[in-house]
């Protein structure tokens, strides 16, 4: 592992860099979350605009039902 904000080979297991003191295991779990969340966001956008697209649909349909009536 690479120490982000000094660029110094970690040795395995690190959770301090040992040139510049950043705590690499808590940046590291950070960027996880911040991967995940982005994930989530990025699945729940979907759904939503599918339900969107579901329902534009549906609108559509009934707005042609009515103008046949």
């Amino acid at each position: 592992m690479i120490c982000k904000k000094c660029d110094t080979t970690l040795p395995e297991g690190s959770l301090i860099c040992p040139t510049c003191g950043e705590k690499v295991a808590l940046t590291e779990q950070k960027e996880k979350i911040k991967a995940a969340k982005e994930k989530t966001l990025e699945i729940e956008l979907a759904q939503l605009q599918k339900e969107y697209d579901e329902i534009v649909e549906r609108t559509e349909i009934e707005a042609r039902e009515i103008e046949n009536r």
